[in-house]
């Protein structure tokens, strides 16, 4: 019974455990994060937006229907109160992109008093009203049409790039842990090296070989060792913390194990992909969506502009109405003559509304300033990052390959050191201060290795948050 319930507890932990690596994260970054619905937010309210600004040229249809009825007296026979009152009207409305507004309607009012009863109106009307200066033919229109679209296309492609620096931060999340985990594995051994020579230096001191200094400073660096371990582990605690922060539902409750990885091989994909990056002398707009971004940015700013030019503009609008319209005692004789003999009207008229004093102008001035600014200093900071991350990561990883090259040698020559300090203090030959100098250095070279090679993939992960398109076999 007991053998069972191990098995069923083992099977059951291993159906609770999921083994991650970069590929699988990516993955859930692109297709199932939280954090790929806010990033959606921009693009979303850039779309919600504009539409909102085509709901003003949407078809429109209104009704109203009114009764009025008063007991009141007429103070004489030639002041008739007009009682009951009967109004009713239907109405389609549309405005067009033109800077013209058109409404049709269909009416009927009745009407009652001390010299007729059911007097009654009936017919229809079509009504225009055109912009003559500010939106003339709908050019100011068309510019925030425009704008909008431009905007809309700004934020699908920023929304673009902040997926892409998501994807990147957790692709540097796993190689963090990747590089923490390396940094146990190399502690864990020299902690039992650190455990052998305890070891060996209680026997040597029992048989009086050892003094008790030397035993007493091997079990030190035996817990030094230890500490290391533990803080390490929190560092990776802390690390898969942040990963399950980032995909709740699906490391829910289970145990986060990584997967196989080749941290050398990679190593050594980043080296081909820089030497593909060093080889183009120019930016490579080709590979980054910001290219988009900063044409849209100009074409943006100039429409903008072209907008608040006409902040202060006169107000010219003519409004023409025209009416067809039968009367007579009752809706159905009133139809028939509206059928028969309509009566025609029609009324024109212009508003003209002008803006006076300074304070229009003073906003015009004020809001060019802020879309002027606003626009060049995000221009400028892309231009700026574009630059930056060709230029200046090409130079980071050639130096970084440097330095694991220098490191890579150093462990070299410290494990030898190490090795020859060992079989000096089994000889006696030297004393356990010396052997944990050595040990300790062999350490610090280990895992400033590590350290550095989780850099040079970093850098390269920071380069394709930029130039998201490059052709690398290590940009997934």
């Amino acid at each position: 019974m007991k053998n069972k319930l191990i098995i069923m507890a083992s099977i059951f932990s291993t159906t609770l455990a999921v083994d991650i690596n970069e590929q699988l994260l990516v993955d859930w970054a692109r297709k199932s994060s939280y954090s790929k619905s806010r990033i959606e937010l921009g693009k979303l309210q850039a779309l919600n937006e504009e539409k909102k600004f085509n709901e003003n040229f949407i078809y429109n249809f209104g009704s109203e229907l009114s009764y009025v009825n008063t007991e009141e007296k007429p103070f004489t026979n030639f002041a008739p109160v007009t009682t009951p009152v009967k109004n009713f009207e239907v109405r389609l409305e549309k405005a067009t992109r033109r800077g013209i507004g058109l409404e049709t309607r269909a009416f009927s009012n009745q009407l009652t008093n001390n010299f007729y009863k059911h007097g009654t109106t009936s017919g229809v009307g079509i009504r225009i009203k055109a912009d003559l200066y500010k939106d003339i033919l709908g050019s100011l229109t068309k510019k925030q049409e425009k704008s909008l679209s431009l905007q809309k296309k700004i934020a699908i492609e920023e929304a673009k790039i902040n997926e892409q620096a998501f994807v990147s931060n957790v692709r540097k999340l796993y190689w963090s842990l990747v590089s923490v985990n390396e940094s146990l594995n190399i502690s864990k051994a020299l902690l039992e090296t650190a455990k052998k020579l305890e070891r060996d230096t209680g026997a040597r001191f029992k048989s009086k070989i050892a003094d008790k200094d030397e035993l007493t400073r091997i079990r030190s660096q035996v817990q030094t060792r230890q500490g290391q371990i533990y803080i390490l582990e929190y560092d990776r605690s802390n690390i898969i913390k942040q990963i399950r922060n980032l995909f709740p539902d699906q490391l829910n409750e289970k145990t986060v194990k990584l997967a196989p990885y080749d941290i050398e091989q990679t190593v050594k994909d980043v080296l081909a992909c820089s030497a593909k990056i060093s080889s183009k002398a120019k930016i490579p707009y080709e590979d980054t969506n910001y290219d988009d971004i900063l044409a849209y940015l100009e074409s943006n700013l100039t429409t903008q502009l072209a907008i608040n030019e006409k902040h202060d503009d006169p107000e010219v609008a003519l409004m023409a109405d025209a009416t067809y319209l039968g009367k007579d005692f009752g809706y159905s004789e009133s139809i028939d003559n509206f059928t028969d003999d309509s009566q025609a009207g029609i009324t024109l008229g212009l508003t003209v509304n002008i803006p006076l004093g300074k304070e229009k102008k003073d906003t015009k001035a004020i809001q060019k300033e802020i879309l002027t600014k606003t626009n060049i200093a995000k221009y400028k900071e892309i231009q700026g990052r574009l630059g930056a991350f060709h230029t200046e990561t090409v130079n980071s990883i050639n130096v970084l390959y440097k330095v694991i090259d220098a490191q890579e040698r150093n462990t070299k020559l410290l494990n030898e050191t190490f090795k020859i300090s060992n079989g000096k203090f089994k000889q006696a030959r030297i004393n356990a201060r010396n052997l944990l100098q050595d040990e300790d250095s062999l350490l610090q070279s280990n895992l400033n290795e590590i350290n550095t090679k989780y850099n040079v993939i970093a850098t390269i992960i920071d380069y394709f948050s930029v130039y998201g398109s490059t052709a690398c076999i290590i940009n997934i």
